[in-house]
């Protein structure tokens, strides 16, 4: 007896660790809906979240617009999300998946990805925004 009651509390603390992870993801989700934007060295740079679709928009010497599907999972540390690339200029892009690290905080979105189809995924942010190295590194705030 004393066994099936530690086997049903055992397999209630992965039920609710596996709703607690999807509620956060879905809250985080909820969170991230809207456009946020970011300046940066003269380049502006715009990203839409919509439900589970993005659209992102970089102007600096010439303007170009992609656009995608994301998912996220917000029990990594830091939280990940995987961007798919379903419309962009440069074409071999197209069908492959930007890995993400991200941290929302209210209207501040900390977002740092490595070039699509990369297999690797940052795993912490860099100092300084930009490019660095493998990864863009971009601090957005949420449009008003």
């Amino acid at each position: 007896m004393k066994a099936a009651k530690v086997a049903l509390w055992g397999l209630g603390i992965v039920l609710a660790a596996s709703v607690a992870t999807g509620g956060d993801a879905k809250k985080d989700e909820a969170k991230l809906e809207g456009k946020w934007i970011n300046e940066l060295d003269g380049k502006k740079h715009e990203f839409t979240f919509t439900k589970g679709k993005f659209t992102v928009t970089f102007q600096g010497d010439e303007k170009f617009t992609g656009k995608g599907t994301y998912k996220i999972d917000g029990s990594k540390k830091p939280k990940q999300m995987d961007m798919k690339i379903t419309e962009f200029p440069k074409e071999d892009f197209v069908g492959k998946t930007a890995k993400v690290i991200y941290d929302l905080d209210r209207d501040t979105l900390k977002w740092c990805a490595n070039k699509p189809g990369e297999d690797s995924r940052p795993t912490a942010f860099p100092d300084k925004q930009g490019e660095n190295g493998e990864s863009l590194y971009l601090i957005l705030k949420r449009a008003k």
